[in-house]
């Protein structure tokens, strides 16, 4: 019964610590930011949501009074303010990169090691 209970809680520590090393493997999060010329650097990567729904990580290249262009599938395109619902810097996360990701890989290491000597 207690060989059982291990390699059941092996198994869950296991499959979640797998489950963290999928869903967070980036270093960098997006935030959400006001929408203000002042505001945007030119070559910096942002995640954009327009008003019919479409998100795009994109890469400003040129900010004008009415709106941003950046380059989409390989062709330039001028997206106004107007149809901007949503814009998100990229910034680098301090607690997924040293906090999450070793703390995933250490619970995997002795998920391994759980499950390897509840096998037995």
């Amino acid at each position: 019964m207690i060989l059982i209970k291990k390699y059941i809680q092996a198994r869950f520590l296991l499959g979640f610590s797998m489950l963290c090393l999928f869903v967070l493997p980036s270093c960098h999060s997006y935030r959400n930011m006001d929408l203000t010329v002042d505001k945007i650097v030119l070559n910096k990567k942002y995640k954009v949501t327009t008003q019919g729904l479409d998100e795009a990580k994109i890469k400003i290249l040129k900010v004008t009074d009415y709106g941003i262009t950046t380059i989409i599938n390989g062709e330039q395109k001028n997206i106004p303010f107007s149809e901007i619902k949503e814009i998100k810097n990229k910034k680098f996360s301090f607690i997924k990169t040293f906090v999450i990701l070793p703390v995933s890989y250490a619970a995997s290491g002795v998920g391994l090691l759980y499950l390897s000597l509840a096998m037995r």
